[in-house]
């Protein structure tokens, strides 16, 4: 009998160490862009107080010196702020310009655990080639 209560303590603590692992303190968006068109992107989350974010950036892909033009990734870092799930709608579009949106949208499906662990529950992009 202790040993089959040790075996089965020892799956618990398997499960629950994979479970921990899981999750993750920060949680990062890279979506495709051209910083140059004037086109970047937004997003709304619902709803707030989940997730805040912590960071945001556009990184210009490698390219010869003196190109203009070139593409990227606009970066979002995401920390948990509380607990619970939160669907981040992300757009792409010129804010500066009325909002004209080139299309390109993404969704991501988020739970943060009681630890403040983010977990990527789902997510869709849909990005035209840039």
């Amino acid at each position: 009998m202790k040993k089959l209560f040790m075996a089965a303590t020892a799956v618990l603590c398997a499960v629950l160490l994979t479970a921990c692992a899981s999750g993750q303190k920060q949680y990062t968006v890279k979506l495709p862009g051209n910083a140059t068109t004037g086109y970047s992107w937004q997003y709304t989350m619902e709803p707030e107080g989940i997730v805040k974010e912590v960071g945001n950036d556009y990184v210009q892909d490698e390219a010869e010196e003196g190109m203009t033009g070139v593409p990227g990734e606009f970066i979002f870092v995401f920390e948990g702020a509380a607990p619970g799930k939160v669907e981040l709608k992300f757009i792409c579009s010129q804010p500066w310009d009325g909002g004209e949106t080139s299309g390109d949208s993404a969704v991501y499906s988020l739970t943060v655990d009681n630890n403040l662990n983010i977990t990527e529950n789902s997510y869709a992009v849909n990005v035209t080639a840039s």
